[in-house]
């Protein structure tokens, strides 16, 4: 005989209800035969559960890892968290200029996702709409028609603040800042 357990399930055994992120569940493990199988069930299906010989069962919480990994990524992003205190600071153009870098960095690594592009003006510039695909939230991005040494000076503040991350980090986001 193979045992073989499976993951968690998406949804209840019996009322095929889709589990939601953190909900309590219960499972439980019955010897068939040939197998091992597991089997999930909301809160309110368990207890219509008539009651049959398990080797095992625990109820536990579901967790959906789409969300988790989401949840992962907001803490271990040190670009993306440079971007919202740049727009945080949005007053100065090198505040702006830092965000608009940090933001093409993030559309590169697939974190935003660009939506629309605006012109305000010849002498304005445009907007660049983005999705946060983390959050689910979207971002305004200016870009004034920076100079080219407003970028440069830029691309200098990128690095120093990310400067507290490993080597290998630094030369990736470095390779990734001249290539933008």
């Amino acid at each position: 005989m193979e045992i073989k357990i499976s993951r968690t399930g998406s949804k209840c055994l019996s009322c095929e209800k889709v589990f939601i992120h953190e909900e309590w569940i219960w499972s439980r493990i019955l010897d068939t035969d040939d197998e091992w199988q597991r089997q999930d069930f909301c809160l309110s299906c368990w207890e219509q559960q008539e009651k049959q010989d398990v080797l095992s069962q625990w109820r536990h919480r579901y967790i959906d890892t789409k969300i988790k990994r989401k949840e992962e990524e907001v803490v271990d992003s040190p670009l993306r968290k440079l971007f919202y205190e740049s727009v945080e600071k949005e007053d100065s153009r090198m505040e702006l200029a830092i965000a608009f870098l940090a933001s093409q960095l993030l559309k590169r690594e697939r974190i935003f996702k660009k939506i629309k592009e605006m012109a305000i003006s010849q002498r304005d510039g445009y907007i660049i709409m983005y999705i946060d695909r983390i959050d689910d939230r979207v971002i305004e991005v200016r870009d004034p028609n920076f100079s080219f040494s407003e970028m440069e000076e830029a691309k200098k503040i990128v690095l120093e603040r990310l400067g507290d991350k490993p080597e290998i980090e630094n030369s990736n986001q470095q390779d990734s800042i001249s290539h933008v």
